[in-house]
């Protein structure tokens, strides 16, 4: 791993029950000396500042683009969180409680993307009376979709005309750290 991009994550969950994720935006030339997002989902994890505090004290100019969502589920103030896209933006969408969002690598919450929209099918089949450890293990299955976008307009549109192999992204990689143990997985 390239140094500064150690300890980072794309989905981190605390036992305090603060979530963070992250994608990046797919663009056509992202910055090669731009910032690691992967510590941001990590240190608001780790941290104690609402979503929306954490998004108003973030320096977004280091960094290429991404979307990121911050989630706290035991604040004093109740389950709240919060999603934005791009550093280049300071849109902001409050998210609201029993509502499915899908973030992809879109500047758009809830894209048409193929990936997306198959991701948000997945979840509105899933079951959701099942045992926590089984629940767990499902979506962990479901986010670890290594399927390629394929030729897909909307993705071309927002890269310029790259699409995902041709920019690298052939391989998908998700590490499950559960604090006991680590577990691989790997999906080419």
């Amino acid at each position: 791993m390239a140094p500064g991009r150690e300890f980072g994550s794309w989905l981190t969950i605390s036992e305090k029950g603060r979530i963070g994720i992250l994608t990046n935006v797919l663009v056509a030339k992202p910055n090669p000396t731009g910032l690691a997002r992967g510590k941001l989902v990590t240190e608001f994890a780790a941290g104690t500042a609402s979503p929306e505090e954490y998004f108003r004290e973030l320096p977004l100019a280091p960094f290429n683009e991404f979307n990121l969502s911050l989630i706290d589920l035991c604040s004093e103030v109740g389950a709240h969180g919060t999603w934005m896209t791009s550093n280049a933006s300071s849109s902001r969408t409050v998210l609201a409680e029993n509502v499915k969002y899908v973030m992809s690598n879109s500047r758009e919450l809830n894209s048409k993307w193929p990936k997306a929209a198959k991701l948000r099918c997945n979840f509105d089949e899933l079951e959701l009376d099942r045992p926590k450890d089984e629940l767990v293990e499902k979506i962990l299955e479901m986010l670890e979709d290594g399927e390629s976008c394929g030729e897909s307009e909307l993705i071309a549109e927002q890269s310029c005309g790259f699409v995902e192999k041709a920019i690298g992204m052939k391989k998908y990689n998700s590490v499950k750290i559960t604090g006991k143990k680590k577990q691989s997985r790997e999906n080419t």
